[in-house]
Formats: structure tokens, sequence, C-alpha cells
């Protein structure tokens, strides 16, 4: 039965530690578009006019990227916590049954219940 919950429970663990990582990587990437907004707006105080159009394409490039970055980390964060949830119902299944199990083997006849 100890061995079943410790299942269950790496895998709600494996979860966790996934969606952690997860808001982690997505704040690194809403730093990273902010720096990009950033620098443009730097150029401009220095310089006191707006950025040439070669700065603002990259810019752009480089949020377009960002942004790509963000969709797939979702769809990780999506395949990777499917995989994991795929194996919860065996997980819950297998620890109920023993626990079952243990309920049967702990009702003793005779005890009055």
């Amino acid at each position: 039965m100890h061995s079943a919950w410790l299942l269950l429970e790496d895998t709600i663990h494996q979860v966790r530690q996934r969606i952690d990582m997860y808001s982690r990587n997505m704040y690194e990437l809403k730093l990273a578009q902010c720096a990009a907004q950033n620098d443009l707006f730097a150029f401009e105080a220095r310089y006191g006019w707006p950025a040439p159009t070669e700065q603002h394409y990259v810019l752009g490039k480089r949020l377009q990227r960002l942004y790509s970055e963000q969709r797939s980390e979702r769809l990780a964060l999506w395949q990777d916590v499917s995989k994991l949830r795929q194996t919860v119902p065996e997980s819950v299944q297998h620890y109920l049954s023993t626990f079952r199990k243990m309920e049967i083997l702990n009702d003793s006849p005779g005890d009055g219940s």
C-alpha cells in the first residue's frame, strides 16, 4: 500500500514540478521581452530621436522569437502533463485496490462488524 501511495505521490509531484518549471520559463521569457523593448527605448532616450527602421525590425524579430518560445513552452507543458496524467488513474486504481485489500485483511472475524 505504501509503494502504491508513493507512485501516486510521485506522479503528482512531477506535475507540480513541471508547472513550476513552466512558470519560471514563462517569467524569463517575459523578462526577455521587456529587455528587448527597453533596448529600443534606451536607444531613443540616448539619442533623442526615434530608433531607425532597422532597430524596429530587429526588435520585431526578437519579440517574434520570444513569442514562439512561449507557444512552444505552453505546448511542452501540455504534452508533459498529459503524459503524467495518463499514469494517475492507474496509480489511483492500484492504490485503492491495495487499500481495499488491507481493509479486508484488517477486518478480523468476530470483532462485531
